[in-house]
């Protein structure tokens, strides 16, 4: 393999799934009714689902992903992040009403 297949691995990656996030969101558009955390559970997978086909198409296989539990801070930012910032999402977003 040389230096830039790694790249072109990612950026295909990449690709994949802003591809499947647009297709699934195009689906909503043009009239596919879901529950709205359906559509947010579908949305939030698509990399995940898309790193594991891509694992198993390219046989990486898991011995390097890192499963262990890992430090409270990373964990901590992991919740915190997100909560805060759908709070500022609702913050704001009852401003401009």
């Amino acid at each position: 393999m040389n230096s830039s297949a790694p790249n072109r691995q990612n950026i295909l990656y990449i690709a994949t799934v802003l591809v499947a996030a647009w297709l699934w969101m195009w689906s909503i558009k043009l009239g596919f009714r879901p529950s709205e955390w359906v559509w947010a559970t579908v949305l939030m997978w698509i990399p995940g689902l898309a790193s594991i086909l891509f694992r198993f198409v390219l046989r990486e296989g898991f011995a390097d992903v890192g499963w262990r539990i890992g430090k409270i801070r990373f964990w901590a930012s992991a919740y915190i992040g997100p909560l805060g910032l759908a709070w500022l999402c609702r913050v704001s977003s009852a401003s401009l009403s």
